[in-house]
């Protein structure tokens, strides 16, 4: 995009500037000649033209860069649930500058795929929706959710050691437990926590650990934390 808008304002600068000399050439200089006058009239035409086209490729690059941004936002929004996706999730984490401490949760809900072949997915996808927006409200304001995929929600804690990590995701489980999910039966989550120790740089072992804690979760009989 850049590359284009550069090759543009060339162009349009030199077609400009051709269209300057005529119009000096023809007009101006058989009326004033090369004198005093003639220079500065050059002159403010050389000010009020490249002003002008400034003015006029600077909103348009603000216009395009403007909708650029609004597409990636939207690539990177799950359309079911509002949360970030798995792709927003992969990115944040290839860029992520590692804090201390962090803490990262991952999440499951229990037995979904049962109840969905029960109850049926339009169904399912409301009961999703519903608990995604329960864990969103259990988080800081400054914490990241991500659907990272079917079920399976991820929640970024930036500045979060691990007794307020699992303080955390032992609020969301307790929240998604509590939720009115009638005339359906309960639905219950399991959770996995992981927290960065001192001087730990590798974000994606961290994220391992996370999901490797959840998978303990579920082996502990689900509707936990570990």
């Amino acid at each position: 995009m850049k590359i284009i808008y550069h090759v543009a304002l060339f162009t349009l600068i030199v077609v400009f500037w051709v269209i300057f000399g005529l119009i000096d050439h023809y007009i101006v200089m058989p009326r004033f000649g090369e004198n005093l006058i003639h220079c500065i009239l050059i002159a403010v035409g050389f000010g009020l033209l490249n002003y002008w086209l400034f003015i006029l490729f600077n909103k348009k690059y603000g216009k395009l860069e403007s909708s650029y941004k609004h597409l990636r936002i939207e690539s990177e929004i799950d359309e079911l649930t509002g949360l970030f996706n798995r792709r927003a999730f992969d990115n944040l984490v290839g860029d992520l500058q590692m804090e201390s401490p962090f803490s990262i949760i991952f999440s499951d809900i229990d037995n979904f795929r049962n109840f969905n072949n029960d109850y049926g997915h339009d169904i399912g996808d409301k009961v999703l929706t519903n608990v995604c927006k329960v864990v969103k409200e259990s988080v800081r304001i400054n914490d990241s959710v991500f659907r990272y995929g079917g079920e399976e929600i991820v929640i970024l804690l930036r500045n979060c050691d691990e007794k307020s990590a699992k303080s955390i995701a032992e609020k969301i489980r307790l929240n998604v437990m509590n939720m009115n999910n009638e005339p359906y039966p309960r639905i219950t989550i399991s959770v996995g926590v992981s927290t960065s120790v001192e001087d730990e740089k590798d974000i994606r072992q961290l994220v391992k650990s996370a999901d490797n804690a959840l998978l303990n979760a579920k082996k502990n009989g689900k509707n936990c934390v570990a």
